[in-house]
């Protein structure tokens, strides 16, 4: 707000009468006044103060106020409980940071083996349809092959040689591919 209703151009009085709707006069100037100090523009060096920056600057005013923390003991409850009793037994932060990286390695190997998985079963999908056509195909031939055997029994006038015959049963009787299945 201070950036985009403050003008350096103008004088400070004049940057007072600026003041945002809303905001009463008094807290106006005094946060004018609290931006130009040295101390703060040292802080903010040009830039915003993020929630980090000011985090551990509570941190720090908190740390000069209470002290130093203590293992062992639990502030705000008194002398008599001790952690372990207020709060459950938490592992280590560094326990959590060895789980995420098994957990992410996991992630990576499902991953790579779900997508050679894909890539078997499209594979096998493909080889399927080239059997399907191959097979149509061949039926063709052979309804082909059948036809060309009648129109040549016909011509014969219903005799044929008795190794043709022969051949021509075995072939009728012969389970198809499709039939085997």
């Amino acid at each position: 707000m201070f950036h985009k209703i403050y003008d350096k151009e103008l004088t400070f009085e004049k940057n007072l009468k600026r003041k945002p709707a809303g905001i009463d006069a008094n807290h106006w100037k005094r946060f004018i006044e609290y931006r130009l100090k040295e101390d703060t523009q040292e802080q903010r060096q040009g830039r915003p103060i993020g929630r980090g920056e000011i985090w551990a600057m509570s941190q720090r005013k908190r740390m000069i106020l209470l002290g130093k923390e203590h293992p062992g003991r639990v502030r705000g409850l008194g002398f008599g409980p001790c952690p372990s009793q207020c709060f459950r037994n938490i592992p280590q932060q560094s326990d959590y940071g060895v789980q995420i990286k098994e957990y992410k390695m996991e992630i990576v190997k499902l991953k790579t083996e779900a997508t050679e998985l894909k890539a078997a079963a499209a594979e096998k999908r493909e080889k399927r349809q080239r059997m399907k056509a191959e097979a149509a195909e061949e039926k063709a031939k052979m309804q082909t092959m059948e036809n060309l055997l009648r129109y040549l029994i016909q011509q014969q006038g219903g005799n044929l040689p008795p190794e043709i015959a022969a051949d021509l049963d075995s072939l009728r009787s012969a389970p198809t591919s499709s039939q085997a299945r």
